[in-house]
């Protein structure tokens, strides 16, 4: 599935990176341990165009270990990211 996903419509081949860059909505205290449930705010790039999108996800913090921020589905428009 995740192959068919990328060659039909993601077209990684031709357009091999997607970023997304932003800031966290909500105020996370990340000197306690914790799984925190958060918004993101900024530009998300893919298929060359970049738009400005709100997704969600989680930061995770457990002791002295690195932080894991994982960004999910998006928030603001249905469909395609980059439509």
């Amino acid at each position: 599935m995740e192959e068919h996903f990328n060659e039909n419509y993601l077209e990684t081949e031709k357009y091999p990176k997607a970023s997304f860059n932003g800031n966290i909505n909500e105020e996370v205290d990340l000197s306690k341990d914790g799984t925190y449930e958060v918004t993101a705010t900024g530009k998300l790039l893919i298929h060359g165009i970049e738009k400005e999108r709100t997704l969600t996800g989680t930061i995770t913090r457990n002791g002295n270990r690195s932080e894991e921020r994982r960004v999910g589905k998006e928030c603001r428009s249905r469909g395609s990211p980059y439509h």
